[in-house]
């Protein structure tokens, strides 16, 4: 999927789900208020990443929820990336990483891929 199609996806998620009544909303607020990012970005990358399967598995080996990669998981301390709760804390914080790196989401291409097999 390519990064200009996130902002496009959002509004047609909160159409099926409200923030607060998504699959996983609990733990994406606590982790999008703790390193301050929108929920609803969260969110769409959640549905785009793992269609809410916390078992996603692609074949190039991301993983859980946000389908991190083996190595980002390490570096965002994330033990068990099928965890919902760690895997998303730990995607978020990497995005929160990453829009710092960047200066910012504008100039952020999203790497988003789709699980290619699952768990």
């Amino acid at each position: 999927m390519h990064p200009r199609l996130v902002p496009q996806i959002i509004p047609e998620l909160l159409l099926h789900h409200q923030t607060n009544q998504a699959p996983y909303a609990d733990i994406i607020n606590t982790a999008c208020n703790r390193h301050g990012i929108d929920p609803s970005l969260v969110l769409a990358l959640v549905k785009v990443e793992s269609d809410f399967n916390p078992d996603a598995l692609s074949t190039k080996g991301a993983m859980g929820l946000m389908q991190l990669m083996p190595k980002t998981a390490v570096e965002m301390n994330v033990r068990n990336t099928f965890s919902p709760n760690e895997n998303i804390d730990g995607g978020v914080k990497y995005l929160r990483y990453l829009i710092d790196r960047y200066e910012g989401i504008s100039r952020l291409r999203l790497p988003l891929t789709t699980p290619e097999k699952q768990r």
